[in-house]
């Protein structure tokens, strides 16, 4: 479980997501007064968990940090279950976030100023039937990004993903059903 640490003052706004470890050792400091170092002396392996905190920041902070938009540019999304794909690479590898529901899906549409697909519900199926996304084990309405899914979406929709992943209608289905019992009773 991941916790977030927010601290707002003025002229000062700072914001880090970090372990339970992490984060019960801060508020014990926060709400004691000492320093961390005092909290530190009897906490065996407190101290590195701090450190490897900061140097995945650092790690992180090396690279700014692009915008949703950008991001789907840089990966030429077209049909919706592509930017499903997209959004929920975005969300694991740039907010740290294993999972996502339909409203993080809304909101990332939004703010990658795209419009929001009028049927998400039937897109979110035809991105769990197409294996990018799956849903996650007893958390109903969470959903994380399957390697698959990071496999496509790094390498930009190869067109045999694209084809062998369209949607199919009512209608189609039926149409492919019939060929099919024609076929068979010839």
């Amino acid at each position: 479980m991941k916790y977030t640490v927010k601290i707002v003052g003025p002229g000062m706004s700072f914001e880090h997501e970090v372990n339970e470890e992490v984060a019960k050792r801060t508020m014990l400091s926060l709400l004691t007064g000492e320093s961390q170092d005092h909290v530190n002396k009897g906490n065996t392996g407190t101290k590195e968990l701090l450190e490897q905190e900061q140097n995945k920041k650092n790690d992180a902070g090396s690279q700014p940090e692009k915008a949703i938009r950008e991001f789907m540019l840089d990966f030429s999304p077209k049909r919706i279950p592509d930017k499903i794909a997209t959004i929920a690479y975005f969300l694991k590898t740039n907010k740290s976030k294993d999972t996502f529901s339909k409203s993080d899906l809304i909101k990332s549409f939004e703010e990658a100023a795209e419009p929001v697909p009028k049927n998400l519900g039937r897109d979110i199926r035809w991105t769990l039937q197409s294996g990018w996304i799956a849903a996650k084990t007893g958390e109903t309405g969470q959903y994380y990004i399957t390697s698959t899914g990071e496999s496509v979406v790094k390498s930009n929709f190869p067109a045999d993903k694209i084809k062998s992943t369209r949607y199919k209608s009512a209608t189609s289905r039926r149409n492919s059903k019939k060929k099919k019992d024609q076929h068979d009773t010839e």
